[in-house]
């Protein structure tokens, strides 16, 4: 999507190791070691000049897999 480029851009301006687009456009994720909430302030921004809106996400690797945390009733 045109968005894309200027997104990535951020995320690589802003410190991360890299980035890319998951699944059919519904993310565009970074990775990064320190600064997250600069690379995630950034790449909202730019995504928002971009004519798009969202939300940033921080989260962390973990090598446990997929767990549940909660289920309902």
């Amino acid at each position: 999507f045109p968005g894309l480029q200027p997104i990535m851009a951020a995320a690589k301006e802003g410190g991360a190791a890299a980035s890319f687009l998951s699944g059919g456009g519904s993310t565009v994720g970074a990775f990064v070691q320190e600064g997250e909430e600069r690379v995630a302030r950034m790449m909202t921004q730019a995504a928002s000049d971009a004519g798009y809106t969202g939300r940033a996400i921080i989260t962390a690797a973990t090598s446990k897999g997929a767990e549940v945390v909660e289920t309902a009733g």
